[in-house]
């Protein structure tokens, strides 16, 4: 899909180095810099949230996954211009979740 993986942090091993519990907590830091650098052109501040992000967790017996629609940063940062890029953009993320949890 062109997307890099740019970080994984795993939260439950970071709460073990502190002799503290937490379910399994993934956050994956993903993007494709054409596409973000596109974006950040059209209005810098939008670095704040990029690059995209997936949230994988364990809820009891049932793992989840979550993220942010990349859509609402057209009202946050102006990027009405942008439209097209940010629904492709969430067709990703959906794409990417609906084959995590199959």
């Amino acid at each position: 899909m062109g997307l890099n993986l740019v970080q994984h942090i795993d939260h439950a091993e970071a709460a073990g180095k502190v002799n503290m519990d937490l379910n399994p907590t993934d956050v994956l830091i993903f993007g494709n810099s054409e596409v973000g650098t596109k974006l950040m052109q059209e209005n810098p501040q939008v670095a704040i949230e990029l690059p995209l992000k997936i949230l994988v967790y364990r809820e009891g017996n049932i793992t989840r996954v979550a993220y942010e629609n990349p859509n609402r940063l057209i009202y946050t940062y102006q990027l009405d211009n942008q439209r097209e890029v940010l629904t492709k953009m969430e067709a990703v993320l959906e794409k990417i979740t609906d084959e995590a949890i199959r």
